[in-house]
């Protein structure tokens, strides 16, 4: 008796003061990958979603059913890309290079997709609330479940709750499932589940932030112990690095007040400064004064007359500002005046990752010389001569906000300009970093990659691209894409002497030649409608034209485009591709498309419908989230088959890349790289060109519009990179 209540006390003791440990030094379970992908404990998952504009990347060597638990090999991918969606993929294999279709028993290939929605509109101290998906619509199931789940977070856990429904009965997630995560230091949490079928426990490693370096964080968790029949005798683990993919948006502004400007007229009440963000307006306090000043905006070009004297005294400032552009290395340089304001015309080829950082250099330069009298600043940026962005801005504001701290307000106004906009301005001074035939060299890898097939997990063929560009006069210019072959796999080949036979993707492989070289006209019909002519080769083995026509809405938040085109093949590969492909035929296409790009999140939803480059018929839907310059596209295509896909988007050179006066080499800025997989079918057949939107090298978006950036809601979301491109670049 007196044993026992010495435990009990013991017990008490120990109980009371862990949880009093716990009180007040506990951070709370960290939000980390299962052994199965999805966020969560061990095979439970938590109703939070990876955090957003964070990748994480996952090997695991859990294969679990509800008959057999083994060690097998998956990496896994998952994507925060929304504060409240988590969406990822998952490739799971035994064998590597064990062929299928010649022999039985070559185990697991599969890749699937997996997705979370978290319910945004619960607040966050209730619970969180999440319905999620694995292994989406494929044709072979090993993972596929379907589950509500809802967690609460404490200082010194998480709890989660939830179920579900799997198509592989008796196993994880199918029924109702629960865990607790304890965390009695940051680095170390205790997790206990049931997972609907078994009950498991286990261990979790982080590393602690004071260790993490670059935003890179790592974890490893361990199931150590399970009472299931196939499982109490195994150890899986799983380990992970959660990568940032690119610029926080939290410190932009969700949405901008509606601009007077675009009227040309005055305002009649002057907008309240808003801390930290923008106003537009035209009647803005001067920052010496404080007090407001109106500032008219003219509806048509003020003329002024100058004596020589006066002429001359103007001109010199505005030669130095051109002076000071041409030694940033802008090209095509024009300054002049209207009325009270500067105008100033440049092209950017330095800042090419983002042509922002190109604004805020610039805004930056040309303010610190503003003459007294100019109580406006108009930057026109130029691609290709076409003036495609204007964005005002008041001098002494903005040299203001740019030695300010990020209370300091800006006054900011960005539209797109009139077609005819440089021919209403009195250019004064000009001048050019580069010659006018200066060639652009790009240089970056290409991949052609089948994942997860009978032939192996992976083929591919590999090869370097080189463009050369040459701009000739406005909105004309002349490309070329030479591809060199660099390595291949054995199912590229053309022959395999051991199976007697041709690669499997032998018509896919990377070709030694040009793979496209064109001519380009470009025109800006009115401020926000283009239309561009392209002829040329293309793909390798097409010539002939398209045009694609696109419309933007004032502040670019929907765009409406089309693209029509005929090709034929080219004589020299006519006869050996016929033979590869007795169904292929002279391509045309006819598609219209529709983009909606919400700025307060940098994410564009697309939409494609007509008759693609193949003669597939049907649509796809695109979503395109955006952090700073790297970005994750989610794909879904619908024509002859169903196909899912996931896309990343990488700059592969830096914020500002070499220029010589001569010509100048640089990496691409928008290289990108997906995989996709067949759904809603019996068999999952690799095809590598469904749904295809035919575009050249340099198509509208890519050369004119900051691969689909320029636009004044992006401007104006993204102030703060103005500031940070002047204070780093500008010096």
């Amino acid at each position: 008796m007196k044993f026992a209540r010495r435990a009990k006390k013991l017990s008490q003791a120990l109980i009371g003061g862990t949880a009093a440990y716990y009180g007040a030094f506990a951070l709370g379970a960290t939000n980390t990958p299962s052994l199965q992908g999805y966020t969560g404990s061990l095979n439970v998952p938590s109703a939070f979603t990876e955090a957003q504009g964070i990748a994480s990347l996952q090997y695991s060597d859990a294969f679990i059913t509800a008959q057999d638990a083994r060690h097998n090999h998956s990496v896994i991918a998952n994507f925060g890309v929304l504060p409240w969606l988590e969406l990822g993929g998952r490739i799971a294999w035994d064998y590597v290079h064990r062929d299928c279709y010649d022999r039985t028993g070559c185990g697991v290939r599969d890749m699937s997709g997996n997705l979370k929605l978290r319910i945004p509109w619960i607040p966050e101290d209730w619970f969180s609330l999440a319905i999620g998906a694995q292994d989406l619509g494929g044709a072979a199931s090993y993972f596929e479940a379907k589950y509500l789940v809802a967690s609460k977070q404490f200082q010194y856990g998480r709890i989660d709750l939830g179920a579900g429904k799997s198509d592989l009965p008796d196993r994880y997630l199918d029924g109702a499932f629960g865990s607790l995560e304890l965390q009695p230091w940051e680095w170390l949490g205790v997790i206990a589940e049931y997972d609907a079928h078994d009950t498991n426990f286990g261990l979790r490693l982080s590393l602690p932030e004071s260790a993490q370096r670059w935003g890179i964080q790592s974890s490893l968790k361990v199931l150590a112990h399970s009472d299931g029949e196939f499982i109490s005798d195994k150890r899986f683990f799983t380990i992970s690095i959660g990568i940032p993919l690119g610029q926080s948006r939290d410190h932009y502004p969700k949405s901008q007040p509606k601009s007077a400007y675009h009227s040309r007229a005055d305002a009649s009440v002057a907008k309240k400064p808003i801390n930290g963000g923008i106003v537009t307006s035209n009647k803005l306090p001067t920052p010496a004064s404080g007090k407001n000043t109106t500032q008219p905006v003219a509806s048509e070009p003020l003329r002024q007359t100058h004596s020589p004297t006066n002429q001359a005294t103007t001109i010199a400032p505005l030669d130095k500002i051109a002076s000071r552009l041409e030694a940033a290395k802008f090209e095509n340089i024009k300054v002049g005046e209207k009325g009270d304001a500067l105008y100033v015309a440049l092209e950017n080829n330095i800042y090419n990752r983002n042509e922002i950082d190109a604004i805020g250099v610039a805004l930056k330069l040309i303010t610190e010389n503003t003459a007294l009298q100019h109580q406006k600043t108009h930057l026109l940026l130029l691609n290709q001569h076409i003036a495609v962005l204007e964005v005002v801005v008041k001098p002494d504001n903005y040299r203001e906000f740019l030695a300010a701290s990020n209370t300091a307000p800006l006054y900011l106004e960005a539209l797109f300009p009139e077609s005819n906009v440089m021919r209403s301005i009195h250019w004064q001074a000009e001048r050019s970093y580069a010659s006018p035939l200066r060639p652009a060299i790009t240089l970056s890898p290409s991949i052609v990659s089948a994942v997860a097939t009978e032939r192996n997990l992976f083929d591919y063929s590999a090869s370097l691209q080189t463009d050369v560009t040459l701009g000739l006069w406005p909105g004309a210019l002349m490309a070329a894409t030479y591809n060199t072959p660099i390595d291949q796999s054995d199912e590229f080949e053309r022959y395999l002497p051991d199976h007697n036979r041709a690669g499997s993707f032998y018509a896919d492989r990377q070709r030694s030649g040009f793979n496209e070289y064109e001519l380009q006209q470009t025109i800006k019909v009115t401020s926000s409608l283009y239309t561009a002519f392209h002829a040329g080769i293309y793909l390798h083995d097409y010539k002939g034209f398209f045009n694609q026509t696109a419309w933007q809405s004032p502040e670019g938040s929907h765009m409406i485009s089309a693209r029509v085109g005929k090709f034929n093949l080219k004589e020299s590969n006519r006869g050996e591709l016929y033979e590869q492909n007795e169904d292929m035929q002279e391509p045309s296409f006819n598609l219209v498309s529709y983009r909606y790009f919400a700025s307060s999140y940098d994410v564009a939803l697309e939409g494609t419908y007509g008759e693609f480059l193949e003669g597939d018929k049907g649509f796809r839907l695109d979503t395109k989230f955006w952090f700073g310059d790297t970005a994750i596209s989610l794909e879904y295509k619908n024509t002859d088959a169903e196909f899912i896909g996931l896309r990343w988007t990488l700059p592969l050179t830096p914020r500002r890349d070499y220029l010589s006066p001569y010509g100048q080499i640089k990496g691409r800025e928008n290289w990108n790289y997906g995989i996709q997989t067949r759904i809603n079918e019996k068999t999952n057949d690799v095809h590598f060109g469904t749904a295809q939107i035919p575009s050249a090298r340099h198509e509208l978006e890519r050369t004119y519009l900051n691969n689909d950036r320029l636009s004044p809601a992006y401007v104006k979301n993204h102030w703060q990179r103005l500031r940070e491109a002047a204070q780093r670049y500008s010096k």
